[in-house]
């Protein structure tokens, strides 16, 4: 993430939508706290 300091959200995922996370975590060995910041960082910049 970096040197700046970083905010801490809780957000609930239903199962489904975890289990793609955590697959596409494990594929391409990143923690899925990365996936889902990217995963933010996409949707937003295409709104």
């Amino acid at each position: 993430m970096g040197t700046v300091p970083a905010t801490q959200i809780s957000v609930r995922l239903e199962k489904e939508l975890m289990d793609l996370v955590s697959r596409n975590a494990a594929q391409r060995h990143v923690s899925k706290s990365d996936v889902v910041r990217e995963a933010v960082r996409q949707y937003l910049q295409a709104s």
